[in-house]
């Protein structure tokens, strides 16, 4: 069969001569000295050319192939990942929930997309949500919340009702019961801690925004009062019980001076608390809340060199990490997932929440989920999506971004600025990737 380079290979010269070839597809890399370099180079440009050794030939030609270096010529790679996409869209592993229990918060961060009425979920709704994951919850899959706000804990009785019986309806099916927090840390106290263990929450989401100047100055209370004392507490005592707790730092060019500072302690608290790990966020102005101008916001090459220099250069995984093909880059883009805000509308994505022109419907009424936007958007119809080598370990980015701005603004993956090292640094480890694991998001 007639054979072609693929559109999706990235290729590096590295030290004396070697090179690294990778395939953003398959996921597959190969690490090369010079000998080695010079027949893949051969191969990559006429793949069916017969003039070098037979037998080499033969065996340099099916490793290619066999990585999808090398496709048939007639494969259109693009459609394959778009079917690929489709296919992990229509999966059903089980139901995804982001409940806001609460609109209103006691912080008010000066980057938040959210206005913050008193809206609390109520009893009523409470059981309108249980009927609707009763009905929705297959026998023997999974159940995924996520409790969210506003900021959750300031409707906590809601919150043990709720957590409790879902707790009961997975057990009565069979599924397994994975519940998450993000919360701003404030009302995370012990006490408070022991109720959310008793309820099988023990993974949480905790900002903290720099040094104590920095994250006062981004995210005080509503009344003014700084909030890093309080939350830094709460989060020590935390690391010791909880199962995981992701710290993450919402980075502008306003504190990564803080941010600095913030990464060196917490990578002291690691070190007694290895349930604790750290990530960065970029800000951006998602919506007409968000108090930050375009002069306080990082631009996509900036916010991966900040990373690289807080984190190190291998912050996404483990050292020398190769990057990995997905399908799917947001729970928004699949069946059977739901953000519940606290009056029971419906929607797909988060930041959606209280925009009455993203509804898809009510726990108590007709759910349009499949022809939303999200359920709707392909990364590879957009002319520069579609085309960009970057696809398959992309896939656009953020959805709702695309969305939000007609295509006019790409969430372009951070590999734009980073792959070429990361490659180099792999291949230096003289490792080979054969058939990658894949990671689904």
């Amino acid at each position: 069969m007639p054979l072609k380079p693929s559109k999706y290979n990235f290729f590096y010269r590295t030290g004396s001569g070697g090179a690294v070839l990778f395939n953003s597809s398959s996921g597959a890399a190969l690490a090369m000295d010079r000998p080695a370099t010079g027949a893949v180079v051969a191969l990559l440009q006429q793949p069916e050319r017969f003039d070098l050794d037979g037998s080499n030939f033969l065996r340099v030609r099916e490793l290619l192939a066999s990585r999808a270096f090398l496709v048939p010529e007639d494969l259109d790679e693009t459609d394959v990942v778009r079917k690929r996409h489709k296919a992990r869209q229509a999966e059903n592993r089980g139901l995804a929930l982001t409940v806001a229990v609460t609109k209103a918060c006691n912080f008010r961060c000066v980057y938040c997309y959210q206005d913050h009425p008193e809206d609390q979920m109520n009893k009523a709704t409470a059981e309108t949500l249980l009927r609707f994951a009763a009905a929705r919850l297959s026998q023997g899959t999974a159940l995924y919340v996520t409790w969210f706000g506003g900021e959750p804990l300031l409707n906590m009785d809601i919150i043990e009702f709720l957590g409790a019986r879902l707790r009961e309806l997975c057990q009565a099916r069979n599924c397994a019961y994975d519940a998450f927090m993000i919360t701003n840390g404030y009302r995370l106290t012990p006490p408070m801690l022991e109720r959310l263990l008793r309820l099988g929450i023990s993974d949480f989401q905790i900002t903290l925004d720099g040094d104590q100047k920095d994250h006062d100055r981004q995210r005080p209370l509503a009344n003014g009062h700084g909030t890093y004392g309080i939350v830094m507490r709460n989060l020590v005592a935390a690391a010791a019980k909880a199962s995981s707790i992701n710290v993450r730092i919402n980075l502008t060019r306003r504190n990564v001076d803080g941010a600095a500072a913030l990464v060196e302690r917490l990578r002291e608290l690691q070190k007694a608390a290895p349930a604790v790990s750290i990530s960065l966020g970029r800000v951006d102005q998602c919506s007409a809340h968000c108090g930050l101008g375009p002069d306080d916001l990082l631009e996509g090459a900036e916010f991966s060199h900040w990373e690289e220099t807080l984190l190190g250069p291998n912050a996404a995984g483990e050292p020398a990490a190769l990057p990995i093909p997905f399908d799917t880059v947001c729970v928004a883009e699949r069946l059977n997932t739901y953000v519940v805000g606290p009056g029971g509308d419906l929607y797909k994505c988060w930041n959606s929440l209280g925009r009455p022109e993203d509804l898809i419907g009510t726990l108590d009424g007709s759910v349009c989920e499949e022809t939303s936007a999200w359920m709707r958007f392909e990364a590879s119809d957009d002319d520069q999506c579609g085309t960009c080598k970057y696809l398959p370990v992309c896939q656009g980015g953020c959805p709702d971004t695309q969305i939000r701005s007609d295509r006019q603004t790409k969430d372009c993956t951070k590999l734009r600025y980073t792959l070429k090292r990361r490659l180099i640094d792999w291949a230096g480890t003289k490792a080979e990737r054969a058939k990658p694991e894949r990671r689904f998001c």
